[in-house]
């Protein structure tokens, strides 16, 4: 690890010793520069990830502002706007005072979304292991298309999306901030998908339905269940009562079914996206703002949070309906 030109950290280990050997080497004559309490929180640092690196999911969060980061990208690069604000106003710098402005004005996962997109063109020539094994991860890279119909890129340092040809029309792109919201919200998730994904990796979710037609967001639910599979843990928060019904369609077909690869043919259901209850766990909110942990067997989630709801809704409408006068 490099302090510069001049400076190095250096971490060995022999093969089964018990003993981490960490050098500072410094070239020349000059002194080391940077703060002891920095030195030892990289040390630290580089500890911890060298003994949990290969243990622990790298999280990826999929924000609910997805949709407005992606489109006002270019206007939320704050960090750069307030260093050049830092040191125009003044010829003596403090570094306490310049460290300060660079902090984000907002939530973590937020600025992580805002650092990736403004980074996308660099980014996004990378693969992801989903990618770089295409024929063995069809079905995800091909769930993902059928949600999406289309691709995104840059042109001239500006994100667009070219939706899928289709038969005797001209191929068109457009500018992403031109483009409907479903395609905005799922930006963030076909990158990752494309460029991101590593193997055992965690992919967090905040409303994965957002801005999604019904029908969309059956094929969401089948997408999340096929990334599942692959080998990445998905982690979702949801208000959507056609995802979780999906996703509990995929944890039946797990129980042995009359006439199930007809079943499976007749709705276009891979293999790939079911899902057995030991693979899902699911929580909910009470009015106290109480976890509670749901049941998930042979049948599913337990959905009693929405079946209450959706059960009132329809008496409601029934009681109206057969109350009208002719």
């Amino acid at each position: 690890m490099g302090f510069g030109s001049k400076e190095t950290l250096r971490f060995d280990k022999q093969e089964n010793s018990q003993t981490l050997s960490i050098v500072l080497q410094i070239e020349g004559k000059g002194k080391f520069q940077i703060p002891e309490r920095i030195l030892s929180k990289v040390i630290s640092d580089s500890i911890v990830q060298i003994l949990f690196d290969s243990i622990l999911p790298k999280p990826f969060v999929v924000t609910s502002e997805r949709t407005g980061i992606s489109l006002f990208y270019k206007e939320l690069d704050v960090s750069k706007n307030r260093i050049f604000k830092q040191l125009a106003a003044s010829d003596d710098i403090n570094p306490i005072d310049l460290l300060n402005s660079m902090r984000s004005r907002y939530a973590e996962p937020i600025d992580d979304n805002i650092k990736v997109i403004r980074d996308y063109e660099e980014l996004s020539k990378r693969k992801s292991f989903l990618r770089e094994n295409r024929a063995k991860y069809k079905y995800v890279l091909d769930a993902l298309q059928d949600l999406l119909c289309g691709s995104f890129k840059t042109i001239n340092k500006q994100l667009v999306f070219s939706p899928k040809k289709e038969r005797n029309r001209e191929k068109v792109t457009i500018p992403v901030y031109l483009a409907s919201s479903s395609i905005k919200s799922l930006f963030l998730i076909d990158f990752y998908i494309n460029c991101l994904a590593e193997k055992n990796g965690l992919l967090i979710i905040d409303e994965p339905e957002l801005n999604l037609h019904p029908e969309n967001q059956r094929k969401m639910a089948s997408l999340l269940a096929k990334l599942i599979n692959s080998g990445i843990k998905v982690l979702v928060t949801t208000h959507s009562d056609f995802l979780l019904r999906e996703l509990n369609n995929r944890i039946m077909l797990s129980s042995n079914i009359k006439n199930k690869d007809k079943l499976l043919r007749k709705n276009c259901i891979s293999p790939e996206e079911i899902l057995k209850p030991s693979q899902v766990k699911a929580y909910s909110f009470d009015k106290n703002h109480k976890i509670l942990e749901s049941t998930v067997d042979k049948f599913g989630i337990n959905m009693e949070i929405f079946d209450d709801v959706i059960s009132n809704t329809n008496s409601l409408s029934n009681e109206i309906y057969y109350s009208i006068e002719e």
